[in-house]
């Protein structure tokens, strides 16, 4: 034990300073003051002030000696820790000598944070500069130690991005497509694009057009997170079907000789409509004519475009019925005399209510009833006569001997088009022949003088002759 004895200013300082380190135990200081005072290494104790007679005091007190102590070494595990949300990582350092344990905590509690401060684990609450201290209390022997830091890169992390709908497979144009992701771990929204032939509105996508169409998901990184690599669907756009139907009634009446205008509601793509007629009828633009009896098939179709398919054809077919049969005459000469030659025109027609003149105006002309006509007066048979390429037939007769009103009735055999018809009854006059006229008396009595003059004039020549007689 050494000692020092210091005296200043009516202070009395005494110093003891132990022969070993980590010496402990009890001293005791005799002083012949009137003020003392004690100190060791590491304590002063005053125990005694004032300004006293000169007498002998005794102090006993502990004396005590402690080493520093340090810590080394500090580190990370993984040096360099990437972010990962309520991720960990450890920390060590070698410790001073004392007993006590290391102690650890935060100075950066936005970034990591220690959530006891007995263990060496640190978890991570964003990516940036983690700092450690560590920490470690003395003992009876040693200090407490400094305290020292780690600073930690705690890096951003990676984030994966994909897709959570599936892509269409059969897309064609004016579908939609709702696409769903399933997004990285930044708080950035995810972005969607598109490409081709294509458009987007919020989370849906549009095919504009046939084609293909690209659909780009992106997320952008934050604090914690990098970007997210972009991601892409690649989707080919089909034609659109196309329906096409007729919006004009199917005819349920039809017959030789009528027509029906056909309408369509056509689909959507930019190619007309067109029309074909099969069986018993023609076409003409939308008008269908019924040319003879049977069924008729009008089919309509449409073309695609650059976005549509063909349109599936749709067909109408119906039943074409005969026409209306009608019957016309005419004689000449009308009113004529008792057996006397009448020719009688004959003219088979689609009806009453139309000729063969009209017929011929129509867009196209109508079947020409065939077959014969048969003429009667009452119930006597007056001929029969085939009807000609014009449907027209004529029947000369002189069988018409009774003076009078005659019922002439026309009577059509009928053919596949044209029904069997008898016409109404056609009046032929047969008028009573006129008397002839006696020629008058005087007549024969001129002739008679006539000749005499003759024969006079002929006698009255030759004397002249005979006589010499010259002019």
């Amino acid at each position: 034990m050494k000692e020092a004895i210091v005296s200043s200013n009516d202070k009395l300082t005494v110093r003891m300073t132990a022969g070993n380190k980590g010496t402990t135990g009890t001293a005791t200081l005799t002083l012949h003051s009137g003020q003392t005072t004690g100190e060791d290494a590491n304590d002063t104790n005053t125990f005694g002030t004032g300004k006293t007679e000169m007498k002998e005091t005794t102090a006993t007190f502990e004396l005590k000696s402690r080493v520093p102590q340090t810590i080394t070494n500090p580190a990370a595990s993984p040096a360099a820790p990437v972010y990962a949300l309520n991720g960990t990582f450890s920390v060590s350092a070698a410790a001073g000598a004392s007993t006590s344990p290391l102690s650890y905590s935060s100075q950066t509690t936005s970034i990591c944070t220690v959530p006891d401060a007995s263990k060496n684990s640190v978890t991570m609450q964003g990516a940036g500069d983690c700092i450690v201290a560590f920490g470690q209390a003395g003992d009876n022997n040693y200090d407490a130690a400094p305290q020292v830091t780690l600073t930690v890169p705690i890096a951003k992390a990676a984030q994966t991005l994909s897709f959570s709908s599936a892509a269409p497979t059969n897309a064609r144009y004016g579908d939609n497509y709702t696409v769903t992701t399933n997004s990285g771990g930044s708080t950035s929204t995810v972005t969607l694009a598109v490409a081709g032939n294509c458009s987007v509105s919020g989370s849906t996508v549009s095919f504009n057009a046939a084609g293909s169409c690209a659909v780009t998901a992106s997320q952008l990184g934050d604090a914690n997170y990098l970007d997210a690599t972009s991601v892409t669907q690649t989707i080919p756009i089909g034609k659109a079907n196309q329906t096409l139907a007729f919006s004009s009634t199917v005819p349920t009446n039809a017959k030789v000789g009528g027509s029906y205008r056909v309408t369509t509601t056509s689909g959507r793509s930019t190619s007309l409509v067109t029309l074909a007629a099969t069986g018993n009828c023609s076409l003409a633009g939308s008008t269908v004519s019924f040319d003879t009896a049977g069924s008729c098939t009008v089919t309509a179709s449409q073309k695609g475009d650059a976005n549509y398919l063909d349109a599936a054809d749709v067909t109408q077919t119906f039943s074409i019925a005969q026409s209306g049969s009608g019957v016309n005459i005419i004689s000449t000469p009308n009113p004529s005399q008792p057996a006397q030659d009448v020719a009688f025109s004959v003219a088979v027609v689609q009806d009453n209510s139309k000729s063969l003149k009209a017929q011929s105006s129509l867009t196209k002309a109508v079947a020409v009833p065939t077959g014969t006509v048969t003429l009667t007066d009452g119930t006597t048979t007056l001929g029969t006569a085939t009807l000609d390429a014009s449907g027209n037939a004529t029947l000369t007769v002189k069988t018409l001997t009774t003076v009078g009103a005659h019922s002439i009735v026309a009577s059509y055999s009928g053919d596949a088009n044209y029904p069997a018809f008898k016409s109404a009854a056609f009046t032929q006059t047969v008028s009573a022949a006129p008397v002839a006229t006696p020629v008058p008396l005087f007549g024969e009595w001129w002739e008679k003088a006539l000749l005499s003059l003759m024969v006079m004039m002929w006698v009255a020549l030759g004397l002249r002759g005979r006589w010499g007689v010259k002019r």
